[in-house]
């Protein structure tokens, strides 16, 4: 919950009653729960793709505003007063990224920027990197940072399948290894290369 107005002087309390700051316009304390490894937060920017019955969305951007277990889908608003709900496989995480990797531009190894969409269909991410502008990149060419959400996939040992599909927090890259370190439940961790993930 870091960075929440008034909690300063609270240290150890991560949850619940009295937090000022924006929490009395959530009644039953619905929309603010406990993070959850393979569930965006609140505030998570996002831009929207692949919607078939909503097509007419796809390439906004909003923010998350909460979750709903049971659709499995997320709130997400658009801004002037929108909302929709959406799976996680129809939102790309508006993150910032590292490029690395790259054999044909090695200049824009090490440099920096941030998703701005997804291409579904060329399995690209459109990056806008600093200085440079607009680029589109495989997932392999970028370094994402702690706290993203990623979906496992394609793992094929008995122990690693069967978190296929499954949603989880990242938590650190390994350089040498080439793989992620993501947080799937509370005490189980899996490590995965940039091809076996997906925002």
């Amino acid at each position: 919950m870091a960075g929440m107005p008034g909690m300063q002087g609270m240290p150890g309390i991560q949850g619940m009653g009295g937090m000022p700051g924006g929490m009395r316009g959530m009644p039953g304390g619905m929309r603010q729960q406990p993070e959850q490894p393979g569930v965006m937060p609140s505030g998570t920017p996002v831009c929207v793709y692949g919607l078939k019955g909503a097509a007419q969305h796809n390439g906004k951007t909003g923010q998350v505003e909460s979750y709903d277990g049971q659709s499995e889908r997320y709130v997400v608003d658009l801004g002037e007063g929108e909302q929709v709900r959406i799976r996680f496989d129809n939102l790309a995480q508006m993150i910032d990224v590292e490029v690395t990797g790259m054999q044909n531009r090695a200049d824009l190894n090490g440099k920096g920027g941030r998703i701005a969409g997804y291409d579904e269909e060329k399995d690209r991410y459109h990056i806008d990197i600093q200085g440079v502008g607009r680029a589109s990149l495989l997932l392999n060419n970028l370094i994402l940072p702690a706290n993203t959400r990623g979906k496992v996939v394609g793992l094929t040992s008995e122990s690693g399948s069967k978190w296929n599909d499954k949603i989880g927090k990242l938590l650190s890259f390994d350089r040498e290894a080439g793989r992620y370190l993501i947080q799937m439940t509370k005490d189980e961790q899996l490590r995965v290369k940039p091809q076996n993930l997906r925002l």
